[in-house]
Parts: C-alpha cells; sequence; structure tokens
C-alpha cells in the first residue's frame, strides 16, 4: 500500500509479505521509488533517488529527509557521505535531528504494532486503524490526537471524582463544571481519532455532575425550611 513519501521516508508502511522484484531501470518518479521502497528494497541508492525526485518536484524538507536517510544507510563509505551532505546542502533547508528522529521512533513503532496484530491472527485492519491510525495518515496528528483524548479523559474523571464524592457538601449550581467537561469530552470524541478515555471521562463527569444535583437538594432542604420558619 502506497503511504506517501513522508511515511514511506519515516519507515512507516505495511510490511509486504514478500519483497516485490526489482526492476532493471530504477524508475524516477517518487511515487514508484516509494512503492519499491515499501516493498522490501529499503536501499541507501533508493532514498537518494527518492530524494532527487522530490528535490526536482520543489518538496525540499522532504527531500532533505530522503538524503538523510540515504547517508546513514551507508555512512562507513566517505565518498557516499560527501555526496549525501552536498544534496542536503542543495534542499536549502534543515530539519533538526530530533524531528526526524521523533518521526523514525513513531514509524517503527507504528510497524512493530501491525507487525504484533499479524502475528496475533488478526486479518481484518480496521481495528487496528483505529487504535494506531491508517499508514497514509501523519504520524505527528495521530500522536497528538490520542495525547488529547488521555489528556481529556483524565480531566473528566478527576472533576466526576471529586464531584461524587463531594456532592453531599458542594452547592448544586458547581454541578456545571463536570457537567461542562463531559460535554467537552463528547465534543472530543466526535473530532478526534482514537477517543476511548474521553468516553470515560465523559462518563466520569456526567456522573458527579447528576450526583451534585440529586444529593445538593438533601443539603439546600434543611436551610429552606428554617428560612421558612423564620
Amino acid at each position: 500500500m502506497l503511504c506517501g513519501p513522508a511515511q514511506t521516508i519515516a519507515g512507516k508502511y505495511l510490511p509486504p509479505d514478500r519483497a516485490l522484484p526489482l526492476p532493471l531501470h530504477r524508475p524516477s518518479d517518487a511515487e514508484s521509488l516509494c512503492r519499491l521502497i515499501e516493498g522490501g528494497h529499503a536501499r541507501a541508492e533508493l532514498f537518494a533517488d527518492l530524494g532527487e525526485a522530490l528535490l526536482n518536484r520543489g518538496e525540499r524538507g522532504l527531500a532533505y529527509r530522503a538524503f538523510d536517510r540515504a547517508l546513514r544507510m551507508r555512512r562507513q563509505d566517505p565518498a557516499w557521505t560527501r555526496r549525501m551532505q552536498d544534496r542536503k546542502y542543495a534542499c536549502g533547508v534543515r530539519v533538526p535531528r530530533a524531528t526526524i528522529e521523533r518521526e523514525e521512533k513513531e514509524a517503527r513503532l507504528w510497524v512493530k504494532a501491525f507487525v504484533e496484530y499479524r502475528s496475533h491472527g488478526g486479518r481484518d485492519p480496521k481495528e487496528f486503524y483505529e487504535r494506531f491510525g491508517r499508514p497514509e495518515e501523519d504520524l505527528a496528528l495521530v500522536v497528538r490526537a490520542r495525547q488529547a483524548a488521555w489528556a481529556g479523559g483524565v480531566v473528566g474523571v478527576l472533576a466526576g471524582a471529586v464531584f461524587l464524592l463531594g456532592a453531599r457538601w458542594i452547592r448544586r449550581r458547581t454541578a456545571l463544571v463536570p457537567l461542562c467537561c463531559a460535554l467537552l469530552c463528547v465534543a472530543g470524541a466526535l473530532l478526534l481519532a482514537r477517543t476511548g478515555p474521553l468516553w470515560w471521562g465523559a462518563f466520569f463527569s456526567a456522573a458527579g455532575a447528576m450526583a451534585t444535583l440529586l444529593l445538593g437538594r438533601r443539603v439546600g432542604a434543611p436551610a429552606r425550611r428554617v428560612h421558612s420558619r423564620a
């Protein structure tokens, strides 16, 4: 499956059952080169050709990543290293090493999770994609969506737990706080991907709001009776 140059360079693609045959003449377009790399031919020369194709297309950031990947695959060759350094300089941009390492780490985790899924008998990847994202999705967006889901879920659970435990002593009108948390969690679950924690946050927040509303009446009722007698 073609994932796109960004995912291919980072190493995020579906592992093939067997390597595709390498043609006698390597293609010059980026998409065909991506297919070869994803098909099992992850060679330094192919990444260098991919960098040239991307540079000709004006995608300088991706070309820089491709040349950097090609350089690291044959770092023991001084002539190759000098050539790739020159091509990286020709891109006119510089991608921080930390960014490249983060993208490759995310790609390795994705591929490792997919291999484990297949080794445990998984055949329909729909459930896997719900958790880890599709191969063509942007890696950073998938990670940020999961982080936002967990953060929202934790906030919702904490808000709901506080209002559940203190429902008898908390004023009824403050039940709007967990209720708003619940609504935000529901909205996030509708907008983001891989949002399991958000549903737990919404559930506990709604439970805390309802407990405060119901038990708050018992606190307010005696005060109203005393005031009426006076």
